[in-house]
């Protein structure tokens, strides 16, 4: 919520003492509000302000932070297993996507890098991860594209459907 942001930012404001890894994730956590938000450039200058604290906080902090996009808000999509009976009998599947990842934290070129089995869910986590904010990779100090994300998901499908 708006008011849990506007809360946060001015504790950290309010509180010059407070630990400086801490005060950085805690600013990269609202540079990801921004994302989510669809305000890219506030979320710049979260992330700019959180890479700096990283770095005088710790030497490796910011790459483990910032190595690569992490998803922000990805919610799986319900499965037939989720929506129906579940007395039936069902296995569990496995999908791997791949996709880039905008300096902005939107997913593009999504595909399916392998599915077992093909077929059932390709294209409900494909338009998931589309409608999915990601936190863009942070070099330094600025976010990134990032090419060639991969992700793997797991979920249940009716033995039938497999057919």
């Amino acid at each position: 919520r708006d008011d849990a942001r506007t809360r946060i930012a001015d504790i950290l404001a309010a509180s010059p003492d407070i630990d400086p890894k801490e005060h950085g994730l805690t600013l990269a956590a609202l540079g990801d509000w921004a994302i989510a938000k669809e305000d890219p450039a506030t979320a710049r200058g979260y992330y700019a302000e959180a890479y700096r604290l990283l770095t005088d906080a710790a030497a490796d902090e910011p790459s483990t932070a910032f190595a690569v996009p992490e998803m922000i808000d990805f919610v799986s999509p319900l499965s037939s297993v989720d929506r129906g009976e579940r007395s039936r009998p069902y296995a569990w599947g496995s999908i791997e996507l791949a996709f880039d990842v905008s300096a902005d934290g939107r997913a593009s070129n999504v595909s399916v890098f392998k599915a077992t089995p093909p077929g059932v869910m390709d294209e409900a986590y494909s338009r998931r991860i589309r409608e999915t904010h990601f936190r863009p990779r942070i070099v330094a100090g600025q976010p990134v594209a990032t090419t060639g994300v991969h992700s793997t998901h797991y979920f249940r499908y009716y033995v039938a459907d497999k057919k």
